[in-house]
């Protein structure tokens, strides 16, 4: 029995994939693929998503990310319970399927993660208890994920200007330190990395082995108008300035009322962030985790010309936020 662990990254298409596996495991278990309840299924909920893994693979000694303590999971002792329980339920579940071939694990905070011990303990849980574990990961154009993952940031509670968050973002680096931690650990011939091009679910199901129609996969993610982000992320500077708890209503009236075509970084800086970005790019290109259809769409269209060929400006949907933003205040303040 194989594993594919879906590890991200994030604004990759990851819900996508997740709603079209949580809709059609029936079908998928037909084909001999099991998207594991053990994990995603938390406090009676499908989440979609195997937030229980990483809840299980997170180091003991570290402290708990607020997700986990979200859920309960701020003590050593409960994470440690938790994780024995996790790793029974899985195994018992595992122990029921007779015909499968290939078992599905699919959380995008993976790739997030502070902590090289939980992917070695990922690592190390998992190869006993599979033939072979293929680690797969989606990548997306650098400008069109760093405007993306702006807007989930501001969602999410960060009051940093684009600025500030873009240079601290680069400064890390975008895709070779977390790849190569993984690769480390797993072993190259075990990454499965795919660029995305236009839909998610194709190099998924190439990768995992299925063959139902992609189709039936919906769009899980409302687009945030731009005037949303950015009045959402002076909201959140003034929270945090004022040392308070942004309000989760916050959240759901801006989601609610301030829906439309996303915000985009400058067109400007899409120079700027390929320039920044050349030396990692050219060592992904060489890296051997690449197919060959990947690098040629890579050197194709991975260019800041082609990245904001399609931009709209944010200052051309700024007129139609005046409707929703009377909505939304109507919703914070009746």
């Amino acid at each position: 029995m194989r594993a594919v662990l879906h590890i991200g990254m994030p604004k990759t298409g990851t819900s996508s994939i997740q709603d079209f596996c949580g809709e059609n495991q029936d079908a998928l278990l037909q084909e001999g693929v099991l998207f594991a309840r053990t994990g995603r299924i938390i406090g009676g909920r499908d989440k979609r998503r195997h937030m229980g893994f990483s809840f299980a693979c997170h180091p003991i000694e570290a402290a708990p990310t607020n997700i986990m303590r979200n859920y309960g999971l701020k003590r050593a002792l409960v994470r440690r319970s938790y994780a024995k329980r996790f790793w029974r339920r899985l195994d018992s579940e595992l122990a029921r399927q007779n015909d499968v071939q290939t078992v599905v694990l699919s959380e995008e905070g993976l790739f997030q993660t502070d902590h090289p011990s939980l992917i070695a303990e990922a690592h190390d849980k998992l190869r006993p208890r599979f033939t072979q574990v293929h680690v797969f990961c989606m990548l997306r154009e650098p400008y069109a994920l760093l405007s993306s993952s702006y807007v989930q940031a501001v969602k999410i509670g960060t009051g940093e200007t684009w600025e500030v968050y873009r240079d601290r973002m680069l400064d890390a680096g975008v895709f070779s330190p977390v790849l190569q931690q993984w690769r480390d650990v797993f072993g190259p011939e075990q990454m499965k990395v795919r660029v995305l091009q236009k839909d998610a679910l194709e190099p998924f199901a190439d990768v995992v082995g299925f063959k139902l129609p992609y189709t039936s996969a919906r769009t899980s993610n409302v687009s945030m108008s731009a005037i949303g982000v950015e009045q959402l992320r002076a909201l959140n500077a003034a929270y945090q300035k004022a040392g308070k708890k942004r309000p989760k209503a916050v959240r759901k009236a801006f989601g609610r009322h301030m829906k439309g075509p996303s915000w985009r970084a400058p067109a400007s800086d899409a120079a700027l962030i390929y320039d920044r970005l050349k030396p990692e790019i050219a060592q992904l290109g060489a890296s051997g985790l690449l197919t060959s259809a990947d690098q040629e769409y890579v050197a194709a269209r991975w260019t800041p010309e082609k990245a904001v060929e399609k931009r709209s400006p944010n200052a051309d949907i700024y007129a139609d936020g005046a409707e929703g933003m009377t909505a939304l205040l109507k919703s914070l303040f009746r």
